[in-house]
């Protein structure tokens, strides 16, 4: 048919569950998301972790839109404004959120071993250690030590929940 072909034409990729994504749909929901990202900042330094949370949330949930064809640059993305909402939801003491949000951002992680790794692995370290989950909190924590080894915050925190597991 005329339209596949002109598709086609103007670049198009399918995704994992057969959805046909134009590009330039695709490149809309990532700058629609890096806008989102951008307020999110701004609420976050203003102190409104609240509003930054829907901000994160919302780019999160166009990102989610083209999952399956995503790029590298959109999946990065995506890993940015989990980690970011994962802040956010640690400040608002919505410990299960954040865990959740770092949850997301490793399971979408482009690269392991980098700094995106070890601040989702914090935060949910953090986030576990709030809720008392300290083994799990632990092994985050461990391994965001060991992608940042001079992160004096992460070192910190892994010493107080080792000494909560001890005691």
């Amino acid at each position: 048919s005329s339209s596949s072909s002109s598709s086609s034409r103007r670049g198009g990729v399918s995704g994992s569950r057969g959805i046909h994504y134009e590009v330039s749909f695709m490149e809309d929901c990532c700058a629609v998301a890096s806008f989102w990202k951008g307020e999110g900042n701004q609420e976050i330094a203003a102190g409104h972790a609240d509003l930054a949370c829907m901000c994160y949330r919302n780019g999160m949930g166009l990102v989610d839109l083209i999952r399956d064809s995503a790029t590298v640059q959109a999946r990065r993305l995506f890993v940015d404004l989990a980690n970011n909402n994962a802040a956010a939801c640690l400040r608002l003491h919505r410990f299960q959120d954040a865990a959740s949000s770092a949850t997301e951002a490793l399971r979408a992680l482009v690269e392991h071993g980098g700094i995106a790794e070890a601040k989702a692995r914090f935060r949910r370290g953090r986030a576990q250690m709030m809720m008392r989950q300290y083994v799990e909190a632990m092994v985050d924590l461990r391994v965001a030590a060991e992608l940042s080894p001079q992160d004096e915050s992460i070192h910190s925190i892994l010493r107080e929940c080792e000494a909560h597991i001890r005691n």
